[in-house]
């Protein structure tokens, strides 16, 4: 997940040229991911990179700890609320910064 958005590898690519001075070091992951599930809903917890320049974090949802997982929203706190759940079924969270 340290890529975010599309890559050009077409005729551009090559005229493509990185801003001087952004840094392209993807930030560390963030760890400690806690979930606490209510009524249709499922409130996302973790302790977030310890880089400052972390522009926001993505969140990821699937149905097996080995995945797929499908994005399911992206915030710029270390909280989220995914208010898609639906009771009664079992999900697995993925978090990348």
């Amino acid at each position: 997940m340290a890529i975010d958005g599309p890559i050009d590898t077409g005729r551009n690519a090559a005229n493509s040229r990185l801003p001087a001075g952004r840094q392209f070091t993807p930030p560390s992951p963030p760890s400690g991911l806690r979930t606490s599930p209510g009524d249709n809903f499922i409130e996302l917890s973790w302790d977030p990179s310890p880089e400052t320049d972390v522009a926001g974090y993505k969140v990821f949802r699937g149905y097996n700890a080995s995945g797929p997982f499908d994005a399911v929203g992206s915030v710029h706190e270390a909280y989220f609320l995914d208010n898609s759940a639906s009771n009664g079924t079992t999900y697995f969270y993925a978090v990348s910064a």
